[in-house]
């Protein structure tokens, strides 16, 4: 029996007027699990973006020249 299907025996095994209290708690897991991924990911970005020696992190970019590169007239 695979972990899903030993899960869904258990929720089954619940009463239908507890079944909210799982689900609750499977939502917030759920939503932990996916704030801890978007973490991750951005600490990645971050690390990628300081360990980039070719980016210039001191110098901004006037809007007309972005505006310019991207084609569009102000």
């Amino acid at each position: 029996m695979s972990d899903r299907e030993k899960a869904i025996s258990i929720i089954d095994s619940i009463p239908d007027s507890q079944v909210c209290y799982v689900l609750n708690m499977l939502q917030n897991f759920k939503a932990a699990l996916d704030e801890a991924a978007d973490d991750t990911f951005c600490e990645h970005l971050y690390a990628d973006y300081i360990e980039d020696n070719d980016t210039q992190k001191d110098e901004g970019m006037p809007i007309e020249q972005f505006a310019e590169s991207l084609g569009i007239t102000l």
